[in-house]
């Protein structure tokens, strides 16, 4: 039975880092530097040339991370003793169990290195009043900021809905909402007229999820004013499945691939303002449609005076 794990990328020798960036298959890991090499739950298979005298291979394995799946997320924590994730973010359950999610299988992966802040990006992806000016041209046609509204909030995560613009025709509904038919778990007179927007605190991941997708983004903290992000794209069986998938997803992963420059843009802009704002600058102020930023923000003034 295959089991999760979560490594250290550090050899125990002399601390290389032993994969390098990127992704794939093997049967066990090998540092280059001194080539000794490790099993895939972290084991000290062997050292190279001859063992070291009276060394412990079992004290010298990866160190092992807390790792946890849920609905088809793998999150990782370094902290053993940490509370588990699932029963905190129990809320979103109902939503994504109809949406099937867990069964969602990845299309696209972008991997960048970023020149912002991480929070610039989660907040960025937690409202949707920027579609009015970074995605005006692109989107905002379609999904109006003022049709917008923060839906749930828990302890850790919030949401909020947006619904299309009212005037749109029918036929161009039809072909945002259902572009690959109807769902086939939509039960009889239901229809699903609008799309979800989800966040999970402090860096994600921010989700926006659909009847027949999900893109998600997350960050990796580097610095004050850099991450490393994963803009991802994800699709239910039933979709990449069936007779027309191929030309639709590809059409779908590029939209979001250009959203997601167009977020750039305004994520640069954002940290261009943030390094001076604090020369005479105001604390600036929310609007109405940020609503959940409130909560993010006070969440994480929690975070820093309890620690």
């Amino acid at each position: 039975q295959k089991q999760l794990h979560a490594l250290v990328n550090v050899c125990q020798h002399r601390f290389s880092q032993v994969v390098e960036d990127g992704s794939g298959n093997v049967n066990s890991f090998m540092c280059h530097y001194h080539r000794w090499t490790y099993e895939l739950d972290g084991k000290l298979k062997g050292m190279s040339v001859q063992d070291v005298p009276g060394a412990d291979k079992k004290e010298c394995a990866l160190p092992s991370l807390r790792v946890e799946e849920w609905q088809g997320f793998i999150f990782i924590h370094y902290d053993q003793d940490a509370k588990p994730l699932a029963p905190q973010l129990e809320g979103l359950n109902p939503l994504f169990d109809k949406f099937q999610l867990a069964t969602y299988r990845k299309k696209l992966a972008i991997k960048y290195n970023t020149t912002w802040n991480y929070k610039c990006s989660f907040e960025n992806g937690y409202e949707g009043y920027h579609h009015v000016g970074i995605h005006h041209d692109s989107i905002y046609h379609l999904i109006p900021s003022a049709n917008t509204r923060p839906m749930d909030f828990g302890k850790i995560y919030g949401s909020y809905a947006m619904w299309l613009a009212a005037d749109l025709p029918e036929q161009v509904k039809e072909e945002m909402m259902q572009p690959f038919g109807r769902s086939p778990w939509l039960k009889e007179g239901d229809t699903e007229d609008k799309e979800h927007f989800v966040g999970i605190y402090p860096a994600g991941p921010m989700m926006f999820v659909t009847n027949y997708q999900c893109s998600y983004l997350q960050t990796h903290h580097e610095g004050v004013d850099s991450n490393q992000g994963t803009t991802g794209q994800a699709f239910p069986p039933w979709v990449i499945d069936s007779a027309d998938s191929r030309e639709k997803i590809d059409f779908l992963t590029q939209r979001t691939s250009e959203i997601q420059n167009e977020d750039t843009i305004g994520c640069t802009l954002l940290q261009k303002g943030l390094r001076t704002a604090g020369n005479g600058a105001s604390s600036g102020m929310l609007h109405p449609l940020e609503k959940q930023l409130n909560h993010y923000h006070n969440w994480y003034v929690d975070q820093m005076t309890n620690s």
